[in-house]
């Protein structure tokens, strides 16, 4: 069935391209819409109650707009985690799993994740990947996004959420310290200009990060709907996705995250997958230097890069135990033990 409704709406697209000459106004205006993906397979408000979470409201005095975000606690008194976790990546499915006890833990850890999800999710994409880091022993946040999930605001494209952002986490006076930010492909852009201007980010996790934003969106076409791509040119894509950048006071230059990684004085731990090509590890397999670690993780597509498995799960324990802010080689530390 949603093969079908995919094909459906690129023939769609297609008519209207051909009766308007217009495609790169249609990307446009695609782009630009509110379309979040449904929740309902993820998890519904009683599911996420009887997790631990608690939905709260956050808005901006400086900029006006307001999010909603999830916060809870860590999973002192669970002794095991695990799940599995199936995602649509085009014509195939994918499952990611993981598996944890309190015996492959063996460094105790604490503060908080600020966790970024990616265009077209909310905040609640973000629950696996909250409870492996609630088991750790972090206090999480997971906000939506301008333009995502319950937000009221126009899509700020990962740039002009770091503002509300800041605010957001300046509000939490009783916020656990080490602060770490983990974004998700265009989370990371947000997580990025977030971790730029700030000083008490301790460390930055960056999944899958978004390359620059023209060259996401041609991407993203070809491999969600090659119909629709074999059908538009790669010049009516490109001027769309920078036709609603500019529509909403974004440049291209800003979703260029890659010197801004390379410039952060924070450990940088990015993960992405040489399977992924819409942020495919060797985009980022150069920033690899001094406080920048780039990991590869192999048979993963871009949607699948937004849950942790147990691959990276291993990577990152290892990273948060490894003294991270003065060494980027998280090879040298333990690994959990399974």
């Amino acid at each position: 069935m949603r093969s079908t409704r995919r094909v459906f709406g690129a023939l769609v697209w297609i008519g209207a391209c051909l009766a308007t000459s217009g495609c790169s106004v249609l990307v446009s205006q695609y782009i630009s819409s509110r379309q979040s993906f449904d929740v309902s397979d993820v998890a519904n408000e009683q599911q996420l109650r009887e997790q631990g979470f608690s939905k709260e409201r956050f808005c901006s005095s400086r900029d006006h707009v307001c999010l909603t975000y999830l916060s809870a606690g860590p999973l002192a008194l669970s002794q095991r985690l695990t799940y599995d976790v199936e995602i649509s990546a085009g014509a195939r499915t994918e499952r990611v799993q993981l598996e944890l006890s309190r015996q492959t833990v063996t460094a105790p850890l604490h503060g908080t994740v600020l966790l970024l999800h990616g265009f077209r999710a909310s905040k609640e994409f973000m629950v696996n990947t909250a409870l492996y880091f609630r088991f750790m022993g972090f206090d999480v946040l997971m906000p939506d996004l301008l333009g995502h999930g319950e937000s009221d605001a126009p899509l700020g494209f990962g740039i002009k959420d770091s503002g509300p952002l800041n605010e957001l986490l300046d509000s939490r006076v009783e916020i656990q310290y080490p602060l770490y930010v983990l974004g998700n492909s265009m989370g990371a852009v947000a997580a990025t200009h977030l971790a730029a201007a700030r000083k008490d980010i301790h460390g930055l996790i960056l999944q899958a990060p978004m390359p620059v934003f023209d060259q996401a969106v041609m991407s993203y076409i070809e491999n969600d709907s090659p119909l629709l791509a074999k059908s538009l040119t790669e010049r009516a894509i490109k001027n769309g996705a920078r036709t609603a950048l500019a529509q909403a006071g974004v440049s291209l230059t800003q979703t260029d995250i890659k010197p801004l990684i390379a410039a952060l004085p924070m450990g940088v731990l990015v993960l992405a997958s040489p399977d992924d090509p819409v942020a495919p590890f060797g985009h980022f397999e150069s920033l690899e230097h001094g406080n920048v670690a780039v990991r590869k993780i192999d048979g993963r597509s871009h949607p699948g890069m937004a849950v942790i498995g147990s691959s990276e799960g291993d990577i990152i324990y290892r990273w948060l135990v490894s003294g991270h802010a003065t060494t980027a080689d998280p090879d040298l530390r333990p690994t959990l033990r399974r």
